[in-house]
C-alpha cells in the first residue's frame, strides 16, 4: 500500500488503541443496544428482535437505540436513543453487554471480547457484487484490513441461506466467526398472515383497501439514476406499467417508489406514492401484489412471498461487466426486463403458477434458512449467552 493508506490505517489502530479507555467502565449486563444502518434509523431486523424482545422482557433492561433520526414512535418511551456519535454513543456501545445491528460499526471502534455482538446484516440476496467496482490493487488491500477489523468484532453472524454463508460472509467479508443460520429477523414477517399488514399499509398511504400496489425500489449506485420527468421513475414508464398490470390481473393498481436510504431524493408527481419515508420496507412488501427491483437483496426479501417478483434494469449489460454479481443471473427466479417494451410483455405473459415453482427451486438450491423463526432464534441466542 501507499504512505496514504498505511497512514490511515495507523491512525485507525491508534485511534482504537486510544479507545481502550472505555474498557475501565465494567460491561453492564442488562444493558442492550440496537442499532440498524449506521445509526440511520430504527428499521430492519434488529427492529423485529427489539420488538419481540421487549414483549417478552418488558422491564429489568436498560436498552438503547443508536438512531440520528427521530423514530421516537418506534421505540418505548423508556428506552433510549443514542446519536452515533461522541463519547456518551462510545461509552454506551462499549459498556453494553450485547449489541445488535444490521451493519457494522466504524473500524476505529473496538467492540470488546466479552460482548456478545450479533450482526444480522441486511441484504439476504446473491446479486449485485458486495464491495463491487472498478477499485485498484491498493484500495482492495486497504479495504480487506478495514474488514478484518470489523468482522473481527463480530461474535455471532445472521444468515439467510447455505450459499450466503458461503460466499457473502466467508468469502465476500472475510468472516470466520459463529454463524446463526437461521434467515433474516425482518423476513418472518412473510410466514404470517399479511391481511391487517396490508389494510395498516394502505391506511397510511391513503389508498382504499381494494387497490393493488405494485412497490419499485431500486438498488444504492452511488447517487446515480436519479432522473424523473414526470412520467418515469429512473427510467421506468409508470403509466405503461400499470396498464399492462391491471390488464394482466385485473382492478386498479398504484405505483409506489421506495427509494434506498443512501441514495439521493427525487420529486415526484401525483400519481406516484412516495414511500422513501415510510418506517418498514418489509410492511410495504407484505401490501405489495407486485415487485419490481434491479439487483437490490429485496428480491430476496420478496420472493419469500411467492407473489410476482420482477428486475427492471435498463444497465444490467454494463453492471454484469461491473461491478457484477455475486451469483449466476441464469439461476434467478426473477424475469429480466431491460426496457419497457420488455417489463410488459413480461408482466402480460406471466405465469404464476410456474413463478411460484421457479422460487421454489430457487430457496432450495441456495439451501434457505428462511423458516419464518429468526427472531426467535436471535433473542434465544441472547437469552442463553449473555444469561440475561
Amino acid at each position: 500500500m501507499t504512505f496514504k493508506y498505511e497512514l490511515r490505517l495507523f491512525s485507525i489502530r491508534a485511534l482504537r488503541m486510544l479507545l481502550h479507555v472505555f474498557y475501565v467502565f465494567p460491561l453492564k449486563k442488562n444493558k442492550i443496544i440496537f442499532s440498524a444502518f449506521g445509526g440511520s434509523k430504527i428499521a430492519c431486523s434488529p427492529y423485529y428482535v427489539y420488538k419481540l424482545f421487549v414483549e417478552k422482557h418488558p422491564s429489568d433492561y436498560e436498552i438503547y437505540w443508536v438512531s440520528k433520526s427521530n423514530d421516537r414512535d418506534r421505540a418505548r418511551r423508556e428506552d433510549k436513543i443514542l446519536e452515533p456519535r461522541g463519547l456518551k454513543f462510545l461509552y454506551h456501545l462499549l459498556t453494553s453487554a450485547v449489541i445488535v445491528d444490521n451493519d457494522g460499526f466504524q473500524s476505529y471502534i473496538p467492540i470488546r471480547k466479552k460482548q456478545l455482538y450479533i450482526n444480522t446484516w441486511h441484504g439476504g440476496g446473491l446479486f449485485k457484487t458486495a464491495y463491487g467496482g472498478s477499485r485498484s490493487e491498493e484500495e482492495i488491500t486497504y479495504g480487506n484490513k478495514i474488514k478484518e477489523l470489523e468482522q473481527g468484532s463480530i461474535k455471532v453472524m445472521v444468515s439467510t441461506s447455505a450459499l450466503w454463508t458461503k460466499v457473502i460472509a466467508r468469502y465476500r467479508f472475510g468472516y470466520k466467526g459463529e454463524m446463526l443460520e437461521c434467515g433474516y429477523p425482518r423476513n418472518d414477517i412473510f410466514f404470517h398472515d399479511g391481511t391487517s399488514v396490508e389494510h395498516e399499509v394502505k391506511k397510511k398511504l391513503e389508498v382504499d383497501v381494494s387497490t393493488k400496489l405494485v412497490l419499485f425500489a431500486p438498488t444504492y449506485r452511488g447517487g446515480v439514476f436519479t432522473r424523473f420527468d414526470g412520467k418515469t421513475v429512473e427510467s421506468i414508464n409508470v403509466s405503461q406499467l400499470t396498464e399492462s398490470l391491471e390488464k394482466r390481473f385485473g382492478g386498479k393498481f398504484r405505483f409506489i417508489y421506495r427509494g434506498h436510504h443512501a441514495a439521493m431524493p427525487i420529486v415526484l408527481n401525483d400519481d406516484i406514492i412516495d414511500g422513501t419515508n415510510y418506517p418498514d420496507m418489509q410492511e410495504l412488501m407484505v401490501a405489495a401484489d407486485v415487485f419490481i427491483s434491479d439487483y437490490s437483496s429485496c428480491l430476496w426479501d420478496f420472493s419469500l412471498t411467492k407473489k410476482p417478483c420482477l428486475i427492471f434494469a435498463p444497465d444490467f449489460d454494463e453492471y454484469a461487466v461491473d461491478p457484477g454479481f455475486e451469483s449466476d443471473y441464469k439461476e434467478w427466479p426473477f424475469p429480466i426486463a431491460k426496457n419497457n417494451k420488455e417489463l410488459t410483455s413480461i408482466i402480460l405473459n406471466l405465469d404464476e403458477d410456474q413463478n411460484k415453482r421457479n422460487i421454489e427451486k430457487y430457496h432450495k438450491d441456495y439451501g434457505s434458512f428462511e423458516e419464518g423463526h429468526a427472531t426467535e432464534k436471535v433473542i434465544q441466542l441472547i437469552e442463553q449467552r449473555a444469561k440475561l
